[in-house]
């Protein structure tokens, strides 16, 4: 079993875009469900789908750089807004569509600054908007926005 989960864990940490996904990865991590996922084709998606999704290049640096994921693990996340979806950054909070989402937090667990982006917009149908609403600290997009349609790996079900 050890070894099973090494090659998995394996397995993520090596996928990159330019990499076919893998058909089983596993999440250690508390900014989703724990365990292992199976891979799916990233279309179509719907709202709740947990998706395997390369971050945007800053966001993917500053996890980097502060130990949250390494440059080329992907992110799992759930879709929180796709295309058509109104989705705004005002002070702390997220909203969805005129519904308060998500908190953002000023500081990380070590007291560093987090980016927070501002302002509304409606999402077109080359982006969507990641959030984990169970996970208060989860780096997503409460602190980077919304992101590539193209970013999505796979979609993701939990085993």
């Amino acid at each position: 079993m050890a070894l099973a989960l090494t090659l998995i864990a394996g397995s993520l940490i090596a996928l990159s875009v330019h990499q076919k996904v893998p058909a089983v990865v596993y999440n250690p991590s508390a900014s989703a469900p724990l365990g292992y996922y199976r891979t799916l084709p990233a279309t179509p998606l719907k709202w709740g789908d947990w998706v395997l999704v390369e971050a945007p290049d800053f966001a993917r640096r500053l996890a980097d750089s502060r130990g949250y994921l390494p440059a080329n693990v992907p992110m799992i996340k759930a879709v929180a807004a796709l295309a058509g979806d109104r989705i705004c950054a005002d002070g702390n909070r997220i909203t969805i569509n005129g519904t308060v989402a998500a908190v953002r937090l000023r500081i990380d667990h070590r007291g560093r600054p987090l980016p927070w982006w501002t302002g509304c917009r409606t999402l077109t149908n080359g982006e969507i908007f990641v959030l984990n609403r169970a996970a208060p600290s989860s780096f997503d997009g409460r602190y980077f926005g919304p992101m590539s349609r193209q970013s999505v790996l796979a979609r993701l079900v939990h085993l």
